[in-house]
């Protein structure tokens, strides 16, 4: 059982809402009822966005125009034409434009190694500046405002992914109001009710920007890896349950 299916079989006795996992042979349908309204999610990601905010916030590249014609920082995302010269120098990254889990994402250093990505990647891509940054910040954004963030420490990897080993840490309290105030005007700029927004601290600037914005929220390996992840985790789907039943 994974730590979502888990989480929302407890959260539907907690909340008097119906369990139901028995759609399919793998029992990878969840539909959660109470007598007026059903909502139905799968047994790993937990989207309650509206299909068009889970499109834009899935599109990189579209997500980034959003935020810059907002004018909130951000780092820039470029949609890349096959064959066009990048708007940017080296080192820069390459990626799906509509990727998450940090999939198919690479580091180029030159030509050579943005050719060898690109032949790699067989579905839109788009392209961004590589900004060096200790730490990745992972905030939850809740229908106005950020309930909750953790930073994201890399181990052995330039990607600070926790599918590529990196650690989830409590937030420094000194930085704690400008990432919540940075991830709630990100957030409130997109319109979307309930995603995970991820912050960067460019080293050479100091500067907090925006790198991604994910509608599906997934927090089965930091339910794992954080100390009391998982009462975390349950809280922050217990807000957004409460939330959705309003």
């Amino acid at each position: 059982m994974t730590p979502l299916k888990r989480i929302l079989e407890e959260l539907s006795h907690e909340l008097s809402l119906k369990f139901e996992d028995d759609f399919d042979a793998d029992g990878w349908t969840i539909r959660l009822s109470s007598p007026s309204q059903s909502f139905y999610f799968d047994t790993k990601t937990f989207n309650i966005n509206s299909a068009w905010h889970s499109n834009l916030v899935k599109d990189k590249a579209a997500t980034y125009s959003v935020l810059k014609k907002a004018n909130i920082p951000a780092v820039p995302h470029f949609f890349y034409t096959k064959g066009e010269e990048f708007k940017i120098n080296y080192p820069l990254v390459i990626k799906p434009c509509l990727g998450q889990s940090g999939k198919k994402v690479f580091l180029c250093h030159s030509a050579t190694e943005a050719t060898s990505a690109i032949n790699q990647i067989d579905e839109p891509i788009c392209y961004s500046p590589f900004i060096e940054s200790e730490y990745e910040y992972r905030l939850f954004y809740l229908d106005g405002e950020v309930i909750y963030g953790y930073r994201k420490d890399r181990h052995g990897d330039w990607q600070h992914n926790l599918s590529h080993g990196a650690i989830p840490t409590e937030l420094d309290q000194n930085i704690k109001s400008q990432l919540f105030g940075l991830a709630r005007t990100a957030g409130r700029a997109i319109g979307a009710k309930f995603v995970t927004i991820d912050i960067l601290q460019d080293e050479v600037t100091n500067q907090f920007l925006v790198l991604e914005i994910n509608a599906n929220v997934s927090i089965g390996l930091f339910s794992e890896r954080m100390p009391g992840g998982y009462e975390i985790a349950k809280e922050i789907y217990r807000k957004a349950l409460q939330n959705l039943l309003q």
